[in-house]
């Protein structure tokens, strides 16, 4: 795959946005709403930002992997949109483009999450 965002680049990315926003509520004094969330903040930050399905996978794999279980009423979104950025391919068929380390990577999360 040329021209495609990492997996670690979007973590690094995602894990930044996540960063910022806290700071700034901790800078702010601001105190966190009923449902408001830093991961939901960084979310926002990217949905609509990457153009290959690849890229968009990572990104809903990320976020299921940061919420790590405590957001189960946004869970679901996250696995439909996972479904359907894949149109059906098998997600560890979709990794095997993947360079080793970062499929690596990708396929443990993916094996956490039991989406292979």
């Amino acid at each position: 795959m040329c021209n495609r965002v990492t997996y670690y680049e979007i973590r690094t990315w995602l894990l930044d946005c996540y960063y910022v926003y806290c700071r700034e509520k901790m800078f702010s004094g601001s105190q966190w709403e009923e449902g408001e969330h830093e991961l939901g903040y960084a979310y926002d930050q990217y949905f609509d930002a990457f153009h290959l399905p690849i890229e968009k996978i990572m990104l809903e794999v990320l976020v299921l992997v940061l919420a790590s279980g405590r957001l189960t009423k946004s869970a679901l979104y996250h696995y439909q949109k996972i479904s359907e950025f894949s149109a059906g391919a098998k997600l560890h068929d979709i990794a095997n483009d993947l360079p080793l380390d970062e499929k690596n990577d990708f396929l443990y999360d993916l094996s956490i999450l039991k989406l292979v």
